[in-house]
């Protein structure tokens, strides 16, 4: 997969606004080892993806990256699983939540199996997407089965407590 003007744009964005020098970007693949979607990280904490502005999904926002803060081993695949969940059904309303995304990608065991997104509060600036709209993040966390159906505000509330402050404002 060659790397986009647009995909190198959305890395020094991410560089930019973590402070993080050093981005690692891996290629996840579906279970048939297709489909790529290529996930920037920092520190093992902070995970985006950089290219599903590409795609089209049945969102009330696009285009749009996804993204979280999570210390876990299994984030940056469940960003990926998200994204291959998402392609076959649609969302009207937040949270988006991306049902048994996480559960087969765990090497320890976990209570969490799912992920909700919610749209960040800023967006990047371009004139490389179509009708020059900016591209927009959705921050993600892990929900267990308990709180499935947690409402905008309760993913809201957990992103507040578990995200740095740079990932929450609005610049």
């Amino acid at each position: 997969m060659t790397v986009t003007d647009l995909q190198k744009q959305i890395a020094q964005f991410l560089r930019a606004k973590s402070g993080e020098e050093k981005f690692t970007v891996f290629m996840y693949r579906d279970n048939a080892g297709d489909n790529p979607v290529p996930i920037a990280g920092a520190k093992k904490t902070f995970f985006s993806t950089v290219g599903t502005h590409t795609q089209s999904f049945d969102l009330p926002e696009q285009p749009v990256e996804f993204l979280t803060y999570c210390a876990e081993d299994w984030a940056p695949n469940a960003l990926a699983s998200s994204v291959y969940w998402l392609k076959e059904r649609s969302c009207d309303a937040w949270p988006l939540v991306c049902e048994d995304v996480i559960a087969d990608n765990v090497k320890k065991p976990t209570d969490y199996r799912h992920m909700a997104f919610i749209p960040a509060p800023w967006a990047m600036e371009t004139d490389m997407t179509e009708n020059n709209q900016p591209i927009k993040w959705l921050m993600g966390v892990p929900l267990t089965d308990d709180e499935l159906q947690f409402s905008m505000a309760e993913v809201a509330r957990r992103i507040s407590k578990t995200y740095p402050e740079w990932l929450i404002n609005t610049k």
